[in-house]
């Protein structure tokens, strides 16, 4: 089982996430946040294989918890789901080591069909 974090500032998104990828049955996801400063200490704590960031949130936003996810857990996977999918975002989280950046409107299905084949290829032993 993959085990997921959700850090995105709107509840409505987080619940819809987490009905999704524990609907697909290899994913769980095992703690949230709408906090940036939250998230860091939670995924820290947590150890999830999986991370789903959104851009902007309180607390400072998704690059610092990118970066200390890649900083800590270089292995862990960290997804970009943001209704700001512009190029130059785009460009700067996958730099800063980001493994998926994918639109919240748009692409929201193709990012939990992701996060599924990761789960049955890696049996959830990924990242930690």
């Amino acid at each position: 089982m993959l085990q997921v974090y959700i850090a995105d500032d709107s509840v409505v998104v987080r619940g819809k996430l987490k009905e999704a990828l524990e609907e697909n049955g290899a994913m769980q996801v095992i703690g949230e946040s709408g906090d940036a400063v939250q998230a860091i200490a939670e995924i820290r704590s947590l150890d999830p294989q999986a991370v789903i960031i959104d851009i902007r949130m309180p607390g400072g936003g998704g690059l610092p918890v990118l970066l200390d996810i890649k900083t800590r857990t270089p292995a862990r996977i960290a997804i970009i789901l943001t209704s700001f999918p512009y190029q130059e975002y785009r460009d700067a989280y996958l730099a800063a080591g980001a493994d998926y950046f994918f639109d919240k409107i748009k692409d929201t299905s193709q990012m939990i069909e992701t996060l599924a084949g990761l789960a049955s290829k890696k049996g959830g032993a990924h990242a930690g």
